[in-house]
C-alpha cells in the first residue's frame, strides 16, 4: 500500500500526523536504514521499512477505546506525580494506545483512547469543529445574562476562550458545548466570570454519548467496529 511517510507513522500509533512531521525534520526517522528529513515522501508499506530511533514500525490494527473516566485519573501515558492514568484503566490491549484529547484529573466521563494517529486526528483537530459536551455544576445561581457573553468569548491568560452554546439546566447546574480542547477551558471561562466549578461531567463527544457507561468501564472496538463508531462520532 502506498502512503505518505508521517500517516504511516501515526497509523503506527505513534504519534499523530503533525508530530510525525516533527520527528522526520529532527532525523529521528530512517526509510530503508537512512535518515529521511524530507516531508511529504510517500512509501510502500510492503516493501519498504522505517525505523524510528532504532524501533521497526509496523502498522497495528485499530482500535477505539470508548471509557468512563473516573475523578482521580490523569490523561497522560505518563506522569510520575500522578497516582493514576488512564491508561490504568484499560486491560488486555496488546498495543500501545493514547489518549484522544485531554479532561481534566477532577472531571470525569466521556474519554476516548486509541492506537492509531490518524483516528486521533480525525477526532480533535480543530478544523472539524467535533462538538463536546459537558454537565457543569457550579457554587451558585448562575445568571443567565453572562451566556452571550461566554459564547461571544473572552480573554484570559492571553488566551480566547468561547463556548459554542450554554443550557441554563437548574440554578447551579449548566450544560456547555465546546469545539476546542484547551487547557482547563471551562473552569477559566467560568471562575473569569465569577463562577466555581464543583464537578464537571463530559456526557458526549459528536454523536456519541456517555450512556450507561459506568465510572471506570470502558468498550473496545476493533475492525470494521471502529470505522462505524467514527462515523457514528463525527457524522462522516
Amino acid at each position: 500500500m502506498i502512503m505518505r511517510l508521517n500517516k504511516f507513522i501515526a497509523k503506527c500509533g505513534i504519534t499523530s500526523r503533525r508530530k510525525a512531521d516533527e520527528l522526520i525534520e529532527n532525523g529521528k526517522v530512517k526509510l530503508n536504514g537512512k535518515i529521511v528529513k524530507e516531508l511529504g515522501v510517500e512509501i510502500d508499506t510492503e516493501k519498504n521499512t522505517v525505523e524510528i530511533e532504532g524501533k521497526l514500525l509496523k502498522i497495528e490494527p485499530s482500535i477505539l477505546i470508548v471509557a468512563n473516566k473516573p475523578i482521580g485519573y490523569v490523561t497522560s501515558l505518563s506522569d510520575k506525580h500522578a497516582s493514576y492514568i488512564v491508561t490504568d484503566l484499560i486491560k488486555d490491549v496488546k498495543y500501545r494506545f493514547f489518549p484522544v484529547g485531554r479532561l481534566d484529573k477532577d472531571a470525569e466521563g466521556l474519554l476516548l483512547l486509541t492506537n492509531d494517529g490518524n483516528i486521533a486526528y480525525r477526532l480533535t483537530h480543530p478544523k472539524f469543529e467535533i462538538e463536546k459536551e459537558y454537565t457543569v455544576w457550579i457554587n451558585k445561581e448562575f445568571n443567565k445574562s453572562q451566556i452571550k457573553t461566554l459564547e461571544s468569548g473572552i480573554y484570559c491568560e492571553n488566551e480566547r476562550l468561547k463556548a459554542k452554546s450554554i443550557e441554563l439546566l437548574e440554578d447551579k447546574k449548566l450544560r456547555i458545548v465546546l469545539t476546542e480542547g484547551k487547557k482547563r477551558e471551562i473552569k477559566k471561562m467560568l471562575e473569569a466570570t465569577g463562577y466555581r466549578v464543583e464537578k464537571l461531567q463530559r456526557v458526549r463527544i459528536g454523536n456519541l454519548r456517555l450512556g450507561t457507561l459506568k465510572s471506570g468501564e470502558y468498550k473496545i472496538y476493533k475492525g470494521k467496529d471502529v470505522e462505524e463508531k467514527l462515523a457514528q462520532i463525527t457524522k462522516l
